[in-house]
């Protein structure tokens, strides 16, 4: 599944209406696309890059995250378990990253089963 397919399916999950834009299209530095939130302004919406966005997931989904030596686990539980691993070595590999991964893809898989 792609980071785009990702973060629709986890904000559907949330609630949150997202706008998709293109910022700097045909520049030389190259074209990025992502997502505002409708009504909150011009400020990207991106929980697999932004803390603060992946916070509000965990939270608004009640998703609780664990640590463990092999990486991160996120888990919630909206009628049935949804569970999402993130391996991540803690000597050498980024475990921010790691757990904001595991926040949006619990978060997808909610969306997913949601018609």
């Amino acid at each position: 599944m792609s980071d785009r397919e990702l973060l629709e399916l986890a904000a559907k999950a949330a609630g949150i209406v997202l706008v998709p834009y293109t910022w700097d299209k045909g520049s030389p530095w190259g074209e990025h696309e992502g997502f505002t939130v409708s009504g909150e302004g011009p400020n990207e919406w991106n929980p697999l890059e932004d803390d603060g966005d992946a916070l509000e997931l965990a939270v608004k989904l009640q998703i609780s995250v664990m640590f463990q030596s092999s990486g991160v686990e996120a888990r919630s539980y909206h009628g049935e378990f949804f569970i999402a691993r993130e391996a991540v070595s803690y000597e050498t590999g980024d475990v921010a990253t790691a757990t904001r991964a595991a926040i949006v893809r619990a978060a997808a898989e909610i969306g997913r089963q949601m018609p």
